[in-house]
This record gives C-alpha cells, sequence and structure tokens, in this order.
C-alpha cells in the first residue's frame, strides 16, 4: 500500500479528503463487506428454501364449480396465504394457468 506523501498530507489538510488511494481502497473493502453479507443472507434463504424431503399428498378431483382458489382454500391453515398454496398446486400438478377440467385429478399437498 502506498504511503501517503508530504504533498498529500497539505491537500488532505486543506481539503479534509483523503487521496485517491485510500478512498478506493475504502471503497473495494465496503464492496467486499456489501458482497460478503448479501451470499451470508442468500445462503441463510437458501437453507431456510431447502427441500426437506417428499410431501404427502392426496388427489383431488375436480367436480363442475371447482376453482383452483378454492380447491386451495380448502387445504391452506389457518394464517397461511393462499396464493402460496395455489403456486404450490400449480406446481405440483405442473398447471400453466388456473384452467381446470372437470374430472380433472389434482395432486394435493397435506402439509400445505
Amino acid at each position: 500500500m502506498p504511503t501517503t506523501t508530504m504533498q498529500e498530507l497539505e491537500i488532505r489538510r486543506l481539503t479534509g479528503r483523503r487521496p485517491e488511494w485510500q478512498r478506493r481502497a475504502i471503497r473495494v473493502r465496503l464492496a467486499v463487506v456489501a458482497v460478503t453479507i448479501v451470499l451470508a443472507v442468500a445462503g441463510v434463504v437458501g437453507a431456510v428454501e431447502a427441500d426437506t424431503g417428499p410431501v404427502q399428498t392426496t388427489e383431488h378431483r375436480v367436480r363442475a364449480g371447482d376453482t383452483l382458489w378454492g380447491i386451495a382454500s380448502g387445504f391452506t391453515r389457518p394464517g397461511e396465504d393462499v396464493r402460496v398454496v395455489v403456486r404450490s398446486l400449480m406446481d405440483l400438478n405442473d398447471l400453466t394457468d388456473s384452467s381446470l377440467a372437470v374430472g380433472q385429478v389434482l395432486i394435493v399437498p397435506l402439509d400445505s
């Protein structure tokens, strides 16, 4: 790391600013800390969202008037967001939209 010259010390005394190499070093350190924090948070989130094993499921046969929202509402625990269960149903059954056909069999997670 370069040393501070007398000229740089005088400039700092007059302007209150550090030499450019010191400002750059500080920016690099801050960037490294920020990236480390982001990676640590991503690791924690990834660990929380990790697959916890097989999910117990049951089947639901679609009847006239059934909607994906209505089916998900029936399997949603108190305090849980129905939208999350709808997305889970769509993922589990490889659905690209909320269209259902009478007689269609849906796989429904029991612990959703």
